[in-house]
């Protein structure tokens, strides 16, 4: 996963083609991994991906305090998409298409407070294990 992670850092944000979805999506189909329920990223909006994978994965989802450490996760919420791992020091790695004007980034350490204040449970996030 991390090699296809890698493989795809400082892409540009394209709305619909390469945003956070479609972005997320490829880094898994590259790497031979898949999310239930979040599949065809392209025509829809993270609003229908949380919903699909909420119904497909109803007795594994997770919030972030219940993240295994080294398992990539996709984190959803109403609104954007990205890839998470917990590290063994209890830190985060986030990676991530963000915006239109950005490139996809990967921030390795992120402390739980600041991945629980920007991608966390209070954002109503999401989290449902890679296969």
């Amino acid at each position: 996963m991390e090699q296809a992670i890698n493989s795809n850092l400082d892409q540009q944000y394209i709305i619909g083609t390469n945003d956070c979805d479609v972005w997320a999506y490829e880094v898994m189909n590259q790497s031979g991994h898949y999310v239930k329920g979040f599949s065809n990223p392209w025509g829809t909006n993270c609003a229908n991906h949380y919903n699909n994978v909420a119904a497909a994965n109803s007795d594994e989802l997770y919030n972030s305090a219940q993240l295994q450490t080294g398992q990539y996760y996709l984190g959803i919420n109403q609104g954007h998409a990205f890839l998470v791992q917990r590290n063994s020091d209890g830190t985060f790695n986030v990676a991530q298409q963000t915006k239109p004007g950005s490139v996809s980034t990967f921030a390795y350490g992120m402390s739980a407070d600041q991945f629980n204040s920007n991608y966390g449970n209070s954002l109503n996030a999401l989290y449902a294990r890679i296969q």
